[in-house]
């Protein structure tokens, strides 16, 4: 029997039923011999929690999970809970870390580290298989990837994330997932990007992905036509420097424009993140922001002397009481039965910002609220969800 010379790092001699065999453990193996025939594997490489370790030297060495082959990229393949324990070195043209279709309800917890790319190639920091659901990932940083900083697909959750000077989009996910407290600046493409009609996808309800409280500045490096985020359902509380989303983290208002629309028309008439606004979400203006970019890619042109600002057109727009169904009442109260009516006979509720209101605290002011016949054309008050 011959055992090859090791480092000195705890040889014992156990004696089990007469059987002599040896145990010697080394940095990342056993060794056992028993009756002349010598055996070996690779432990679990479990961090405190029984979480699943990954740094640069395991994901060289492989086996960090069943089936996963040395070297990049580190191949999740079952569910389960992963961390990261070190900065990972991706080669070019190479994945950092996938999640296979089996791996659903994983979750990665990048523990402050960085997932880092040779800033070349098409390589994607962190990718799900086209089947995978339900993956976390969470608080790290994830740069200079040739493809995209992250790669999601359906119902899945970023969050606390740095995603920079990645050569495609920061952050990519699919329908019904979140995004929230992430940074992404300098990227190729999006900073966030939000793909809610995936062909592959039973979950492609649009609007349905969150995205909140996310930075993005600087983006669109490489794809111009590209925004700082793009898609999602509610966009309230992020900031974006390309004005995408709000430049202040502000939740957004606004008014829209032609074709205007009957009463029974107007709860469908917002772009996608806004809904009919009720004039108590606009009661006060002071923590709101109005927005000419409601839509990606779209900008209302301003009118007169509107500026940067909301219009005090006179004509305003059809607004939701938050009262009961009435076809009948007064200003403030008539609603075309919850707007769902567009008759002659029926009146709903208009309002519009007055000038001879402005700077008075008293009454409905800023606004004036009047009542039209609900088959009379108007714009309608939108506010972002």
């Amino acid at each position: 029997m011959f055992l090859a010379a090791v480092a000195p790092t705890a040889l014992t001699a156990v004696a089990v039923d007469r059987s002599r065999f040896w145990m010697l453990r080394q940095t990342g193996f056993w060794f056992i011999t028993l009756v002349g025939i010598t055996f070996s594997w690779a432990p679990d490489a479990r961090a405190a929690g029984g979480r699943m370790e990954i740094n640069q030297t395991a994901a060289l060495a492989g086996g960090v999970a069943p089936g996963d082959a040395a070297g990049f990229p580190v191949e999740l393949t079952v569910p389960g809970s992963y961390v990261l324990t070190g900065d990972l070195s991706v080669p070019v043209d190479t994945d950092g870390i996938q999640f296979g279709p089996d791996a659903d309800g994983s979750t990665l917890d990048l523990n402050g580290f960085s997932i880092r790319g040779p800033a070349s190639g098409s390589g994607v920091g962190v990718r799900s298989d086209n089947l995978t659901t339900g993956i976390t990932v969470h608080g790290g940083r994830i740069e200079k990837m040739g493809g995209n900083g992250i790669l999601l697909q359906n119902l899945d959750f970023v969050r606390n994330v740095v995603a920079t000077q990645n050569g495609g989009h920061g952050i990519e996910v699919g329908p019904r997932s979140s995004v929230i407290d992430c940074q992404t600046t300098l990227n190729g493409g999006a900073g966030i990007h939000v793909d809610e009609n995936e062909s592959n996808s039973p979950f492609n309800n649009v609007g349905q992905t969150v995205v909140k409280g996310n930075l993005a500045a600087g983006n669109a490096k490489v794809d111009t036509a590209a925004f700082d985020i793009e898609g999602g359902g509610a966009t309230g509380g992020n900031v974006c420097a390309d004005g995408s989303c709000s430049r202040r983290g502000a939740r957004r208002y606004y008014l829209t424009r032609s074709p205007f629309v009957s009463a029974s028309n107007a709860p469908t008439r917002c772009a996608a993140g806004f809904h009919m606004a009720s004039m108590w979400e606009l009661s006060n203006l002071a923590g709101l922001e109005f927005t000419l970019r409601p839509r990606r890619g779209s900008v209302n042109t301003p009118i007169n002397d509107q500026g940067e600002g909301p219009t005090s057109s006179p004509s305003g727009g059809w607004i939701r009481t938050g009262g009961l169904p009435n076809d009948s009442g007064a200003a403030g109260i008539a609603n075309c039965d919850a707007y769902e009516t567009s008759d002659s006979e029926s009146l709903g509720t208009t309002a519009n910002l007055h000038p001879t209101g402005f700077g008075q605290t008293s009454g409905n002011a800023p606004w004036r609220i009047t009542t039209h016949t609900c088959d009379f054309f108007r714009a309608v008050w939108c506010i972002e969800d």
